[in-house]
This record gives C-alpha cells, sequence and structure tokens, in this order.
C-alpha cells in the first residue's frame, strides 16, 4: 500500500492529530475543548471560503479575515455543524449576534499558532502562516472594587439560618480571604483543611494550573470556618466542604446565582460575582504591603508576568492607601 504523503493529508486527521499530541500533554479540558472547537471552525472556514484542504496552502491572509470574518459575524453565528443549531437554538440566546470581544479573538489567535507550531514541527507545512501576527490590543477596565461596607451588606443579605445560607455566608468569607478560584473551592474536601496551620491545600487535579498549592486564612476565618464544620457534619454525610442541600457537590452556576440574589437584596453593584472575591484580595493583599511573588503563588498564576498584568490597575485611591502604609516618614516615627 502506497504511504499517503503529508501534504495529502485531511485537514481532519491533522486536528486529530493535534488533539491526541494536546490531550498526551495533560491539558485541562477546558483547554482541550477550546482548542478543537477553535481549530474546526477555522478549517471549517478554510474548506468553505477558498476551498483549501491542505494546510501548506494557507497564508497569514487567510487568517487575518477569518479573525476579521468572526468578529464580524458576532457570538455563535457561525457553527461547524448546521444540524446542531436545530438542537442548540442559538439564535435564541440573548447574545446571539454580539460582537465577540478583542479578548476571544486574541483566544482564537492563540489557539490556532499553537496548532500550526505542531504542524510546523512534524513537517506538515514548510512554512508557519502565524509567526507575524500580533495580538490585538486590549484596553482594560479597573476591577471593580468591593468596599468594607458593601462587603458587610453582602452578607447581612444572606439568611444563615438555612443550611444554603450558612453554607454561602461561610463560602463567600472563604473566597474574600484566600482569593482561591470558585471551582477550586467548590471541589475541595475536609482532608484538604489543615487546621493547625490556617491552610488549604489545593491539589494539581483541582488547580487550574495543574500543580499542587497552599493558601492560608486568617484568625478570623478559622473561627467562621470550624463553626461551619460543625454545622455541617451534624446535616451532611460527605467529605465536600461546601455540598449542596442533596449532600451532593455543589456546581459553579448555582453559587452564581444565589451570589447574584444576595448582592441584589443587599442593593449594591449588580455586576458582583465570584470572581470579584478573587480580584479584591489580590488588591487588598498588594495595598496592605503583599508582594507581587508571593501574591502570583497563592493565587496559582502561570507566572508573575501574569500576575503584574492583571493588577496593573490598581487606581489612585489604591496606591493612595498603600502608600500612607509605607510613607518613610511616617514609620520612622
Amino acid at each position: 500500500m502506497p504511504r499517503i504523503k503529508k501534504s495529502e493529508r485531511k485537514l481532519e486527521d491533522t486536528l486529530e492529530d493535534f488533539m491526541v499530541n494536546c490531550t498526551n500533554k495533560d491539558l485541562t479540558l477546558k483547554t482541550l475543548k477550546s482548542y478543537e472547537s477553535t481549530i474546526k471552525l477555522f478549517l471549517k472556514f478554510l474548506e468553505e471560503e477558498y476551498n483549501i484542504l491542505d494546510l501548506g496552502k494557507v497564508e497569514e491572509k487567510h487568517i487575518k479575515e477569518y479573525l476579521t470574518f468572526t468578529k464580524e459575524r458576532g457570538k455563535y453565528s457561525f457553527v461547524t455543524d448546521a444540524r446542531t443549531t436545530k438542537i442548540n437554538n442559538p439564535n435564541n440566546r440573548k447574545d446571539f449576534g454580539k460582537q465577540v470581544s478583542n479578548y476571544t479573538i486574541n483566544s482564537y489567535l492563540r489557539n490556532i499558532k499553537v496548532f500550526f507550531s505542531f504542524c510546523l514541527e512534524n513537517n506538515y507545512i514548510k512554512v508557519n502562516p502565524t509567526t507575524k501576527l500580533k495580538q490585538l490590543k486590549i484596553s482594560r477596565k479597573p476591577k471593580e472594587e468591593i468596599s468594607d461596607l458593601d462587603f458587610k451588606k453582602l452578607i447581612s443579605a444572606i439568611d444563615t439560618t438555612t443550611f444554603h445560607g450558612h453554607r454561602d455566608y461561610v463560602l463567600i468569607h472563604l473566597l474574600m480571604d484566600t482569593g482561591m478560584r470558585i471551582g477550586e473551592t467548590l471541589a475541595l474536601t475536609e482532608k484538604d483543611i489543615l487546621a493547625d496551620k490556617r491552610a488549604i491545600f489545593i491539589s494539581a487535579t483541582i488547580n487550574k494550573g495543574r500543580r499542587d498549592r497552599y493558601v492560608f486564612y486568617s484568625v478570623t476565618m478559622q473561627k467562621i470556618l470550624t463553626r461551619w464544620l460543625d454545622y455541617k457534619d451534624r446535616y451532611m454525610d460527605t467529605d465536600y466542604l461546601f455540598p449542596s442541600a442533596r449532600n451532593k457537590k455543589l456546581e459553579v452556576t448555582n453559587v452564581e446565582k444565589n451570589i447574584k440574589k444576595y448582592v441584589l437584596l443587599a442593593g449594591i453593584n449588580p455586576n458582583i460575582s465570584c470572581h470579584h472575591f478573587r480580584n479584591n484580595f489580590g488588591r487588598r493583599y498588594l495595598t496592605s504591603g503583599g508582594n507581587i511573588y508571593q501574591l502570583s503563588q497563592i493565587l496559582g498564576h502561570s507566572s508573575v508576568e501574569v500576575t503584574e498584568q492583571a493588577y496593573a490597575d490598581l487606581t489612585v485611591e489604591d496606591i493612595r492607601k498603600s502608600y500612607q502604609l509605607h510613607s518613610p516618614l511616617e514609620n520612622m516615627k
């Protein structure tokens, strides 16, 4: 049987090789899905718009036009299989057709770059068409602050006489005190709590960065957490730190829904979500004199540069407060 030349390979075969390679690298499911959906859509675009079936014919202009096409068409308006639209009804979504953000476009470009780098390394192409393509500039919006007063209003709006209310009260405090991601927090079990060290172990299996790490909590949090564990163990037979009322793993969507309800009851910024607690932890850590390198480790970022970029938007008021803590003349007293 004659050997198939690499230049004659089908696009879907190359994508399959790429996905197998990514799977072998033990990437997260979220990353794998992002890669596969992005590349599938791009390959469909090449075939439909330019009748390109050979990756060696892909040029820089084709990728640029695909990114422009994606931005202009809007969200969910281009799919790999038209049959799925009859099931999913994307046109019923409130954000259907809305402009795709530069952040999302950059994510698509990043995925396409990874794919073509793989193709070049495996000699499926001779030239990488993405080499000169650069990320779009993104104007960062300052992260919304949760003031001390707003936080007090928020937790006061929670009915702690109920199981789910008591649970959410403790959960919100822990998010604010540790800077953990909500997904990590909901995956925690009681054995992850190191009470003698006031620390929490976040294993690589639940960590977005796929590396073990520790976060730490305060004396105040320790009292709240201890009472919660005693309360939970009276009514629930599960190792999960924050189970659902049905004794199962609590889902992120449920927490987000509950927080939205508490925010509305408290009459504070309606945009506040789980991630805002993480953002505010980082801001407060830095303005209280915390080290950017230590913060990067606590948050589980892939590098210090990621942390620096994430908190480059500290407000003038943040800087003023930090200065008052570190003024040379004041500290001489």
